[in-house]
């Protein structure tokens, strides 16, 4: 156990090419004594997974069972025990095409740092933040997560972002896998969430929703994410000095 310093585990959930790796890693940026985890980095081994075979025995990285949960919860579990991490992470697929370059977005990270540096004072706190698209499925993941969010984009905006990630050369994406897995797939898992999920404002069950489905919506959640973050901080620190 590590002295003094206190950890806080973020969880950003939502559908593949969300954008919830592209807000987890700029968040990582304004909390500097921070780390990422991406769920993407716990597939099981290839030879684990199920296949498609009407998609040339492609691998179905869509369900639950392609996922190693056990070794995931047990890393966030050491991280918040240690402030370490027992697994070393691949950097995720980040979609930065549409941010690259702009001055908006990186005045927006400067001053949302400063304003993070002002409020935690000094060095005791250590973020973490965890990403993944099936993030909220397991709920001794769940139980890791001090605050949780929901990056929630619309069918044909994730279509087109896949379409991006599916166009580099390291990425291949059977013709139809999308339309009959991965939307599909995204809206099964998540049946408990979208229950009254989104007509009922955007905080419910303790997840906080985001919109993602444009550049502005980006600008938003930085801002949203970073002042609940600072809001935690904040009541934990009244809490730690009754």
């Amino acid at each position: 156990m590590i002295d003094k310093t206190e950890i806080v585990m973020i969880g950003i959930g939502g559908a593949s090419a969300s954008g919830k790796s592209t807000l987890s890693s700029l968040l990582a940026r304004i909390f500097q004594n921070s780390t990422n985890f991406s769920q993407d980095n716990f597939f099981k081994n290839i030879s684990q997974i199920a296949t498609i075979p009407e998609m040339d025995d492609y691998p179905l990285l869509e369900s639950p069972d392609a996922l190693d949960f056990p070794t995931f919860i047990e890393t966030l579990k050491h991280f918040r025990q240690t402030g370490s991490s027992i697994n070393p992470q691949k950097e995720g697929l980040v979609i930065k095409k549409r941010f690259e370059g702009s001055p908006h977005l990186e005045s927006l990270v400067k001053s949302l740092s400063l304003k993070v540096r002002d409020t935690l004072e000094d060095d005791e706190w250590k973020f973490s933040f965890v990403d993944g698209y099936l993030l909220y499925w397991d709920i001794e993941v769940v139980k890791e997560l001090d605050l949780r969010f929901f990056v929630q984009a619309d069918y044909g905006i994730v279509k087109e972002r896949r379409k991006d990630i599916s166009s580099d050369e390291s990425w291949f994406e059977p013709l139809g896998y999308f339309d009959t897995y991965v939307w599909p797939y995204y809206l099964k898992f998540h049946e408990p969430l979208f229950n009254g999920f989104f007509e009922t404002g955007r905080t419910t069950d303790s997840v906080v929703v985001l919109k993602s489905n444009y550049v502005d919506d980006l600008y938003k959640n930085l801002e949203i994410t970073v002042e609940k973050i600072l809001e935690y901080v904040k009541a934990k620190k009244i809490e730690r000095n009754l």
